[in-house]
Formats: C-alpha cells, structure tokens, sequence
C-alpha cells in the first residue's frame, strides 16, 4: 500500500506542475536567474557579467563627454606688448621722431633721444628737439635755417625774430649795371624802358613811368614762395598773414603758421 501511495502522490504532483500559469513558472525561472543558488550552472553568471560590460560601456561613454567638454579652446596672447626676440616691428610704431620702438626679452618699449630730431623741414628758420623722457616734440626758432636764396641781390635771406624766414630788402645797395636796390627789395636802374626792367618781384609790382621805376606792394595775402608763403602789406613775402596761408589744422599768428 505505501508503494502505491506514493505513486499516487507523484501523480498529484504533476498533475499541479501542469495546471500551474506560464506566468508562475517564469516568474519563478528569472527569480532564480536574478538569486542563483551556490550550486548554479553558470547562466546566472554570464547575466552578471554582461550586466557589467554594459556599465563599464556606460562609463566610458560618460568619461568620453568630460573630455569633449574640457578643451581649453584657442589660446589668445596678452596684447600688443609682446615681441619675439628683439624685433621691434612687433611693436607698436613712434608716433613721433622722440621715440623709436624696442623690443627687449620679449616686451615691447621705446627710448627717447635727446637733442635734434633726425628729420627737419629744410629752410623753415626752425629746429625740431626731443626732450629725451618723452615723444614730445618742440620747434624753436632756429636763425641758421635760413630759407633758400631767391637769388634777388637786392635781398637777404634770415630768420626774423619771431620764427618766420624773411627776404629782407638792402635798400640802397648797389646792384646791376648802375642799380640801386629800392625798400621793396629790387634793384632800379637809373633809367627804364619797359617794367621788366624794373625787377618786380611776387610781392611789389614795377612799372616804369619817365624813364624811372615805381613800385607798388601786391595785395596782402597774396602767394609767394611757390606758393607756400604770402606777401604782408609792406611787399614782403612772409609766412603767412592769414590762416589761408597755412595748411590745416595749422593757424596764422604773427605772420607764422602754429
């Protein structure tokens, strides 16, 4: 009777196995899958380690953003006052002659000169200094840049007192063949025929009346010296008188252009 009992009760129990949902039995399967036992056949195992192949892709990936992210991005000097070596075309230019660029251990300077600047306007009765501590530059009057001869040799070239170049009459003088040389500047000879004769010059018109010169002043302001300077009231040929004589933003003060 015991034999037969318990083939009856194997019968039962497969009978339960049978009946039971897929939903039971499955559950059941990935429970064990999830908590493998001691004695496991090793499919417990490979769902671990392909679990952490996926977080260690995961990782990567995020380590992978952090240095994208991370580029310090393009590099940028620290301005115009750096140089290479001691090549000074680095550098920002002189404004003026005073200074002269430098490049020293890689920074950009300047040193000033004193004394007269290396480049001059020719005749002009001035002189351009540099005071040596800045770019600063100054005109002084200068008596021995006397403008150019205008080869009149009833006149003399000099410096007047204020700056200005001047041709200044010699009155009396001997000149020509039996000339004189008048206040304004020309030579008169004792007698005349035509105007020419009288030497008139950009500033003084000549005529000749009787057999004599005369002399007339031109309008003030008007150009003489090629052009650069203009004639005062007294037939002279000055700096200027007006501000029309001088180029912008220079102004007329004194018969000088400043």
């Amino acid at each position: 009777m015991s034999a037969l009992r318990r083939g009856i009760r194997v019968l039962h129990a497969l009978a339960l196995v049978v009946a039971l949902p897929a939903s039971c039995v499955l559950g059941s399967f990935e429970a064990d899958l999830q908590n493998p036992g001691e004695g496991g056949d090793g499919s417990g195992a490979s769902a671990s380690t392909e679990s952490n192949v996926g977080g260690s892709f995961a990782g990567v990936g995020g380590q992978g953003g952090l240095a994208a992210s991370g580029g310090s991005g393009p590099s940028s000097g620290s301005g115009s006052g750096e140089c290479v070596g001691d090549d000074a075309s680095q550098c920002p230019e002189a404004k003026t002659q005073c200074a002269k660029a430098t490049c020293v251990m890689g920074k950009c300077s300047f040193t000033y000169t004193p004394g007269a600047a290396t480049v001059q306007q020719p005749n002009d009765c001035k002189i351009i200094l540099c005071d040596g501590v800045s770019d600063a530059e100054s005109k002084t009057l200068y008596p021995a840049d006397v403008p150019l001869d205008e080869g009149n040799p009833c006149t003399v070239e000099q410096c007047r007192s204020n700056g200005s170049p001047a041709h200044t009459p010699t009155p009396g003088a001997a000149c020509g063949v039996s000339g004189t040389c008048s206040a304004y500047g020309s030579c008169v000879p004792l007698t005349c025929v035509t105007p020419s004769e009288c030497l008139p010059t950009e500033c003084v018109a000549a005529d000749c009346t009787t057999s004599k010169c005369g002399y007339t002043p031109m309008p003030a302001g008007t150009s003489c010296n090629q052009g650069q300077d203009q004639c005062d009231a007294t037939g002279q040929c000055v700096d200027c008188v007006n501000d029309n004589g001088c180029t912008v933003p220079l102004k007329c003060a004194n018969n000088l252009c400043q």
